[in-house]
């Protein structure tokens, strides 16, 4: 990737300079490929680069202190460190601090990626808990999940 005095830099929506790039920093580029016939393996010419925001999705298994501990999507635990700068919000607006992290809520954690299972959090969103309610339709019965924060419904 080469880059100009043109090239534009953003960190989660926030126009950055060059130095804030970091070795280690997942980044989007836009440019376009350069050379007189580009391929795959050609320089890209970047036009924009954006700082990605590490952020981990889970179910909180457990809180201690300041860290929390996440199941994530394929059933793996991350760690999550908070701090007293750590920013904390519900869905929709809703307030939410630290103490709405309990287990059994799911959350979304984003921060400094620290190492392959540990996120330190700038900001953590409280998304609620699931539960399951029973439904039904012709030739199946089951449970399905239901959003919390309303009464379960029969499907």
């Amino acid at each position: 990737v080469t880059t100009t005095s043109s090239t534009t830099y953003s960190r989660e929506e926030q126009k950055v300079e060059f130095s804030a790039v970091k070795v280690g920093d997942v980044i989007a580029v836009r440019g376009k490929r350069t050379g007189t016939s580009p391929t795959a393996t050609s320089p890209i010419a970047a036009t924009a680069i954006t700082i990605e925001v590490p952020s981990v999705t889970g179910r909180v298994q457990s809180v201690s202190g300041n860290t929390v501990t996440l199941v994530i999507g394929n059933g793996q635990l991350e760690t999550v460190t908070v701090s007293g700068s750590t920013a904390y919000h519900g869905v929709r607006g809703a307030s939410a601090t630290l103490s709405s992290v309990k287990a059994g809520v799911y959350i979304v954690a984003q921060g400094t990626q620290v190492s392959l299972t540990t996120l330190n959090a700038d900001s953590v969103q409280v998304l609620g808990t699931m539960n399951f309610a029973p439904h039904s339709f012709p030739g199946h019965s089951g449970w399905a999940p239901a959003q919390s924060g309303g009464p379960a419904k029969s499907v």
